[in-house]
């Protein structure tokens, strides 16, 4: 179009999706912040974005991706803080009194998610090779959620999350404390008061510098702490075509390529 008032219409902040390694917080051996953190530098974030992915995504920068750049810390980054280095890992799993190949972690994940199933098989080839053993539990989505959010039976698990324009629409749930048995929020269980409070300032506050400096506070502890780790942030691909039809039946189009089907 032409028209001078359309060219003022900009999307500021896009459907931002991550995908997370969430950690169970309340057992063993991930209640060890230096198991979590062996575990951050053991996944080979970069593999999974090039094979799982086929590149269109980005390694995972930290406790809340770096979609919204705004709030992104980055001198507490994973990059800085867990690049990928197995030796590392098998040091800091020594250190936590972690004797290889005598642990083994169940790891729940959605069958019917193709992307899930490639890359829990990265991860545990991943870990296998610091000395943990991961047994792969593929479920079909109902009972995964029971089991990881009413019963909170499982070691690992993977989830998806996306926000929509904020951060707080979609992440404030992944940290902030969760005594009940609410679906998609907190699968680590992991609870601390100063997260909470800042999550709610980050929420809340009237300007965005301030929130901004809530995030990047925030970002010191989680990316410390390591209840979970997110895997990578996803790149937006729009495709349009008159031959195909179902190519968006939803919002959130992702892993539902299964209803696409040619026209006519």
């Amino acid at each position: 179009t032409t028209d001078p008032q359309w060219k003022k219409l900009v999307v500021e902040e896009p459907i931002i999706a991550m995908v997370y390694l969430f950690m169970n917080v309340n057992v063993k051996p991930f209640d060890d912040v230096q198991v979590r953190q062996a575990v951050s530098m053991a996944v080979d974030r970069e593999r999974i974005v090039k094979q799982v992915m086929q590149g269109i995504a980005r390694p995972g920068a930290g406790a809340f991706g770096d979609g919204f750049k705004w709030l992104l810390n980055e001198d507490v980054g994973y990059a800085k803080k867990y690049p990928f280095d197995p030796a590392k890992a098998r040091a800091l799993l020594a250190k936590a009194g972690v004797k290889p190949n005598t642990v083994t972690v169940r790891m729940p994940f959605d069958l019917n998610r193709p992307q899930m199933r490639a890359q829990s098989q990265i991860i545990q080839e991943n870990l296998r090779s610091v000395g943990l053993e991961v047994r792969l539990e593929p479920l079909e989505r109902s009972v995964l959620i029971d089991r990881v959010f009413v019963k909170r039976d499982f070691d690992m698990t993977l989830a998806s999350f996306y926000s929509a324009g904020d951060p707080a629409i979609g992440y404030t749930r992944l940290y902030v404390t969760n005594k009940g048995t609410s679906a998609n929020t907190n699968a680590s269980g992991y609870s601390n008061a100063k997260v909470d409070e800042l999550l709610g300032l980050a929420a809340t506050a009237a300007d965005r510098a301030a929130r901004a400096k809530a995030y990047k506070e925030l970002q010191v502890i989680l990316n410390e702490d390591l209840p979970s780790l997110v895997l990578f942030d996803e790149e937006t691909v729009d495709t349009a075509s008159k031959k195909l039809t179902g190519v968006f039946p939803g919002l959130d189009a992702r892993d539902q390529w299964a209803g696409v089907r040619r026209a006519g």
